[in-house]
């Protein structure tokens, strides 16, 4: 068998780059969502279609079922993406600022995302499968988070017990800021929000726990912006 010689060099075939999928257009997404909260505020969910979301938005169908499987996670998405970011409640040391924060977060994601509107998608809810699904999954995921981490907190510095159900929290009080909202007609005021932590939410849960005799923390304590 001959030897290659010591300076031979044996050839090899370039590497063929592997081909990626074609990445997703964030303009066209940004547009798509524009598009779709127009429309659902111009003429609700139970109207809107796809092919309307596509057109308003200058694309086809076909792009926009691409990105999400039914109008239901368009909206709910475009909700998420559009609204204000993902929110850690922090820790301002008690149970009622913790609750002060969170009614805070609470009242600007109402007023970005308007009253009306998230009235209108529970509404649509009722009927529509899918949009009740993606927003058990979205909403009420991140509102029971919220609670848990609260209370968790609370039930650390013996504020609240155990025994106490954290989701209660996110069952009474949202809709009490929509129904003033819609019903009452009149702002989430700073005075209405501490009315609804000291004479709603702390009473509920802290129902059952004695109160730690060595607590400094004021009636009215400071929010970490100052507002109240």
């Amino acid at each position: 068998m001959r030897k290659l010689k010591a300076d031979s060099t044996v050839a090899v075939a370039p590497a063929i780059p592997q081909r990626s999928g074609r990445p997703r257009d964030e303009a066209r997404s940004q547009a798509l969502h524009e598009a779709a909260l127009e429309l659902l505020s111009e003429i609700g969910f139970e109207r809107m279609t796809m092919e309307a979301v596509a057109a308003r938005a200058g694309t086809s169908k076909a792009t926009a079922y691409r990105r999400w499987c039914s109008k239901a996670a368009l909206v709910v998405d475009a909700l998420r993406c559009h609204g204000p970011e993902d929110f850690d409640p922090p820790d301002t040391g008690s149970l009622r600022g913790d609750l002060v924060a969170v009614l805070h977060h609470m009242r600007s994601a109402m007023e970005q995302e308007g009253a009306a509107r998230l009235i209108g998608l529970v509404a649509s809810a009722r009927s529509d499968p899918d949009l009740a699904a993606a927003m058990r999954a979205d909403f009420t995921g991140h509102r029971q988070r919220i609670s848990r981490t609260l209370a968790g907190r609370a039930v650390a510095r013996g504020e609240m017990s155990p025994e106490v159900d954290p989701d209660v929290f996110h069952e009474v009080i949202p809709p009490m800021l929509l129904n003033r909202m819609l019903m009452s007609d009149e702002p989430l005021t700073d005075a209405f929000l501490a009315h609804v932590v000291d004479d709603v939410a702390l009473p509920v849960l802290t129902s059952g726990t004695t109160p730690q005799t060595n607590s400094t923390i004021p009636t009215h304590a400071c929010t970490p912006s100052g507002d109240l």
